[in-house]
């Protein structure tokens, strides 16, 4: 089980270390892992998400390396609000037949998108993207028995 937060002050998570806690609590007998990718060679990013069955990462170029992605992987991307692009990262974790879930503040992801996408200048992307992201780690811990369900689910369907 990976985290894989950024460095800097765009889209890092706050609570970095509480919500790794709070994933070693959620799944105790799980191999937990965290990586900041600055400073690694591309052979060794692929190497780490390959390595992982889940991912939690806020949305960033850190996450090119889904497309490294084992099969059934159950990958987790973060968006700051009003910046949500699941179509991006994600797909590439798709097409290395993992499962991408993403993760919204707030409850109405597309209509926040439709109002960014009304207001879509580049300014106005920029200072949704420029945040630190503070995302509560019981709603991570949350999420990961669903991502593990349909990770065995994906398992089971593939015969792997």
């Amino acid at each position: 089980v990976g985290l894989l937060p950024r460095s800097g002050p765009s889209r890092s998570l706050v609570n970095e270390d509480a919500i790794a806690a709070r994933m070693r609590r959620e799944l105790p007998h799980a191999t937990h892992s965290k990586a900041l990718f600055d400073g690694w060679t591309l052979a060794q990013q692929a190497a780490w998400v390959a390595a992982q069955d889940v991912i939690i990462s806020p949305h960033g170029a850190q996450d090119v390396n889904f497309a490294f992605a084992r099969p059934c992987a159950a990958l987790a991307e973060v968006f700051p609000r009003y910046y949500y692009v699941p179509s991006f990262y994600l797909t590439l974790a798709q097409s290395a037949g993992a499962i991408g879930f993403a993760g919204y503040p707030g409850t109405w992801p597309l209509r926040d998108k439709r109002h960014m996408d009304l207001r879509g200048t580049y300014a106005f992307r920029r200072k949704a993207r420029n945040v630190r992201l503070n995302v509560s780690a019981d709603e991570v811990a949350a999420a990961l028995p669903a991502m593990m369900r349909a990770r065995q689910r994906c398992l089971n369907e593939r015969g792997l």
